[in-house]
């Protein structure tokens, strides 16, 4: 979130200043933070049920066309994207409506005769969405954030904020390096890592979900039906797992071709701040490979597969299920944290909004409503919207 901040407020004449720490080159050795965008595939899909968040993926599909025609490597994968569900279990996705564009309807019988590689449960309908619907680059669309916004002039630092000063008229952060720079305002895109630190005025309520993928190696030319594979949403509660999301066959940075393929499992735990930067460096995310995998097999049974990996990651929720786009301090400290599992491919709205806030301390958009993203602290009553774990 942080990256697309930077980028919208130095396009709109700011001079910004964005310090953060790059991806570490060995997870194990390394001390500190971590960041979710340190990945290379993330879903990308338009129609929500909720029209606040429709709009939050239009527009960041517009900023990755600009970055795209500015000049950044392709960012988007465009392979469609499917969803399905077992009954009452739809979340408020279907039926689609029937005028809305690129979306295809589909009844059980459609499902299994256009997708013959997928065994679904009786009952299952869903809809397929054109693209430009497909898969994205966390890495890429920070990239392409952040060289885009060096343009502009944005000076950015890799470095560690350890602290924040919140002064009558402007902000002092000291940076692990010893470094020290003032500002007027500050933006804090701490993600999971937003409790641990000592910027807050009081923590936000935040659970911060461990979340693992498989990844499962194979050769599409042993599988050349997955070669159209869309991206894929399959809601449903089974005995091992609940909500499958998937990215077709890509190649991995290491060379190797992968799906990634996650969902809710019973392994998954809310973790606290101490242990957030162990789960990510070393967390046992080999324990929930079997039963993945199962699941895995069980909706792919004809898919050969050559080996299987686990990936860490934490998926950092809010009460509301948005993201904290918030004031934090009047006039001087503001918020863009909480992705719930959607900050990648949301990050350009989410950093349009916040830049705006940031830079004219005013909510001036009239299409989201700032209710949507008001910040709440773990002192106060919440209601949580967002699924629990699995029991």
């Amino acid at each position: 979130m942080g990256a697309p901040t930077a980028w919208h407020a130095a396009r709109s004449g700011a001079s910004v200043v964005a310090i953060g720490v790059p991806e570490p080159a060995d997870i194990t050795q390394h001390h500190g933070l971590f960041g979710a965008w340190h990945d290379a595939s993330r879903l990308v899909w338009q129609r929500h049920a909720h029209p606040t968040d429709t709009e939050f993926t239009a527009r960041a599909i517009e900023n990755i066309r600009t970055l795209e025609t500015e000049g950044a490597d392709p960012i988007l994968t465009e392979v469609g994207f499917l969803f399905a569900a077992a009954p009452g279990r739809d979340e408020g996705m279907l039926p689609p409506p029937e005028d809305y564009p690129g979306i295809t309807a589909l009844g059980p019988g459609e499902l299994a005769g256009q997708f013959e590689y997928l065994a679904f449960d009786e009952g299952v309908t869903g809809y397929t969405e054109d693209p430009p619907s497909g898969y994205m680059s966390p890495r890429g669309v920070v990239g392409a954030y952040l060289a885009s916004a060096q343009t502009s002039g944005v000076e950015v630092v890799a470095d560690q904020v350890m602290s924040i000063d919140v002064r009558t008229d402007h902000v002092v952060l000291q940076t692990l390096a010893g470094r020290s720079f003032a500002a007027r305002r500050a933006v804090l895109a701490t993600g999971a890592f937003s409790n641990t630190t000592e910027f807050l005025p009081r923590p936000l309520a935040l659970r911060r979900k461990s979340e693992t993928a498989l990844m499962a190696e194979l050769d599409l030319d042993r599988n050349p039906s997955l070669r159209h594979m869309p991206i894929f949403v399959y809601q449903l509660d089974h005995d091992l797992v609940a909500d499958i999301y998937m990215v077709p066959p890509m190649v991995y940075p290491n060379g190797r071709t992968m799906m990634k393929f996650g969902a809710n499992t019973h392994h998954d735990s809310y973790l606290d701040s101490a242990s957030v930067e162990h789960w990510y460096r070393q967390g046992n995310s080999d324990a929930v490979i079997p039963d993945m995998r199962s699941a895995f097999r069980q909706l792919f049974p004809g898919v050969e597969v050559s080996e299987w990996h686990g990936v860490r990651c934490v998926i950092t929720r809010t009460p509301h299920g948005r993201p904290y786009i918030d004031t934090l301090v009047d006039g001087r400290l503001y918020c863009a944290i909480g992705g719930n599992g959607h900050s990648a491919k949301w990050s350009g709205a989410i950093g349009g909004l916040t830049a705006t806030l940031a830079l004219t301390n005013e909510w001036r958009d009239t299409v989201i409503p700032r209710e949507h993203h008001r910040a709440q602290y773990s002192d106060e009553p919440q209601t949580w919207t967002t699924r629990d774990l699995l029991g």
